[in-house]
């Protein structure tokens, strides 16, 4: 399986954030909110642009349309939250086979976050994800 390069996961989230949007505004009655934002805008002197990327920004702080680059080791740069791994080769279930990923504790890497990884960028359903172990 060919992994997304940083690029690929950036312009996917980029695609996601305003599909999410468009579906926001057509299912939603906004007026409380569109109310809101106008008298700020008004009592801080401030354009709806900065006031959208102010709210964009906090909306996506979790999971970053494009996430940070991080370096592993001394290796290469990769994007974070990317898997980038090594089949070793025998499976430990039928139809399984088991990778090694050059993440770790030192990185703040949790078993949730590589499977948060995996089926979000890759759409693989967590059930084909195997035992996780942390070094």
């Amino acid at each position: 399986m060919q992994l997304p390069s940083h690029a690929d996961i950036a312009d996917r989230r980029i695609i996601q954030f305003k599909q999410l949007i468009r579906d926001t505004l057509a299912e939603n009655d906004l007026g409380f909110f569109t109310d809101l934002i106008n008298n700020y805008q008004q009592e801080q002197d401030l354009n709806l642009g900065e006031i959208a990327a102010a709210l964009a920004f906090l909306v996506q702080k979790e999971k970053p349309l494009v996430p940070p680059e991080v370096e592993l080791a001394g290796q290469a740069t990769f994007p974070a939250g990317s898997v980038w791994a090594a089949s070793l080769g025998s499976p430990d279930q039928e139809g399984m086979l088991k990778y090694r990923l050059e993440v770790g504790r030192e990185h703040g890497v949790k078993p949730k976050n590589i499977v948060g990884a995996i089926t979000n960028e890759l759409n693989l359903k967590s059930h084909y994800i195997g035992q996780i172990k942390i070094f």
